[in-house]
């Protein structure tokens, strides 16, 4: 026989109200808060489980934040960038104005005037601000603009350096495009050669931009043609070699033209009345600022007819600063349109990022949100198990022997 004395009873009964209301305050503090886990306690892996479902919503809502940023820094960067398109084409217009030879030196002067309030505009754009206290062309260097203007000299002070965002936990966006990249770094000429006039040129030869006949026959060489015989013949020379060119020696020419000149997969047009002695160079593209190209029209446009010569000269560079103009509208339209696909890149993670962090909440709200119904249902429930323990505890209390006698 197993006798268990009055203490152990009183123990059991206590050790179950204890239990039951624990229980029933548990109930209560999850209606209260509308929450079934309020300390891990509650239930260990759900609250471990919920952790880290809680960490990955927090960060995929910081690269929400980013991403969000790095969209509105790319639209301010291409809607400033259509905004010096518009600049740059009507710089371009006016050098093809500048070209008619009706126009005297008092319209050249003026339209000189005109590129330099469009170089002017180039530079504020160039300068723009980002809206957080920076700028989106000036690289890492944000305390200050990236370009000052010094007549017709613009300088950068900015860097090189991409400014990018951690738009998702295995990529950064670039959102800023460094100035030099930007501005600087347009071809000169065609994009493959630069034509020329020699400043010494005596006669009115003039010589278009030219284009590439056969790309498999470029050298990247340096030349030089040069018309003697009173201006009847021209001669090429690689000057890069300091070799005649083979089959481009005295070359017969009709003045006023116009002859086209081949060699090297290249060709270009001559025309006009070169005179002995005059030359026309042939270079490869380099890279210069689209701020010094405008620079060199106004140059252009502010010197003086003193002679058809100089008409010629003049000719000559407008027809090669407009090369160079037309490489910078596509430079420009290429930078554009890398935004353009960062931008549709950024959509897309965008839309990942919002239908994870729904399934995310979902699943959180799955494990730690309280159903209502069910947690008013429990707490009844528990409420008449309280009451329960304790009207029995209440009975077994009063049990003595003493009650038989």
């Amino acid at each position: 026989m197993i006798r268990i004395n009055t203490a152990s009873l009183y123990d059991t009964g206590v050790q179950g109200i204890n239990a039951d209301q624990i229980a029933l305050n548990q109930a209560i503090t999850q209606l209260s808060s509308g929450k079934q886990i309020n300390s891990p306690s509650d239930n260990p892996a759900g609250a471990a489980q919920a952790s880290l479902l809680q960490s990955d919503i927090t960060q995929l809502g910081r690269f929400q934040s980013n991403q969000g940023q790095a969209t509105q820094l790319l639209n301010m960067g291409s809607s400033t960038l259509t905004e010096v398109v518009n600049v740059v084409q009507q710089v371009r217009q006016t050098l093809v104005q500048a070209g008619d030879p009706t126009y005297d030196d008092t319209a050249r002067a003026a339209m000189a005037s005109q590129l330099q309030q469009q170089l002017g505009q180039l530079v504020g754009l160039a300068n723009s601000s980002d809206g957080q206290g920076g700028y989106l062309f000036a690289g890492s260097q944000q305390a200050a603009p990236p370009f000052t203007q010094n007549g017709t000299t613009v300088s950068y002070a900015g860097d090189r350096l991409a400014q990018g965002l951690q738009i998702s936990a295995t990529r950064s966006e670039q959102v800023k495009y460094p100035g030099a990249g930007v501005f600087n770094d347009i071809p000169t000429g065609n994009g493959t050669f630069l034509t020329g006039a020699a400043s010494g040129n005596a006669g009115t030869g003039t010589i278009d931009a030219g284009s590439v006949s056969n790309p498999a026959a470029l050298t990247g060489d340096s030349y030089a043609i040069t018309f003697g015989n009173g201006g009847s013949t021209y001669s090429v020379q690689d000057t890069t070699t300091s070799q005649p060119v083979a089959g481009q020696q005295n070359i017969a020419y009709t003045s006023p033209g116009p002859a086209t000149v081949a060699f090297a997969g290249m060709q270009m047009t001559i025309a006009g009345a070169p005179q002995q002695g005059d030359t026309f160079t042939v270079a490869p593209s380099s890279y210069q600022s689209l701020f010094a190209t405008i620079a060199q029209g106004i140059s252009a446009l502010q010197i003086p007819s003193t002679s058809a010569a100089v008409t010629a000269q003049r000719s000559t560079a407008l027809t090669d600063l407009i090369g160079t103009v037309d490489q910078a509208l596509t430079h420009l339209s290429t930078v554009q349109s890398s935004m353009g696909a960062q931008l549709s890149e950024l959509g897309t993670y965008t839309t990942i990022g919002n239908d994870r962090t729904l399934q995310d909440k979902s699943q959180l709200s799955s494990i730690v949100d309280l159903d209502y119904a069910k947690g008013v249902t429990q707490l009844q429930q528990r409420q008449t198990q309280y009451q329960a323990a304790l009207q029995s505890y209440s009975a077994i209390s009063k049990l003595s022997l003493f009650n038989y006698l």
